[in-house]
């Protein structure tokens, strides 16, 4: 998995 597809999984967690 590439970093900016962790960071945007990160992204909606963090708007979850």
């Amino acid at each position: 998995m590439a970093p900016h597809v962790i960071i945007k999984i990160n992204n909606c967690i963090f708007l979850l």
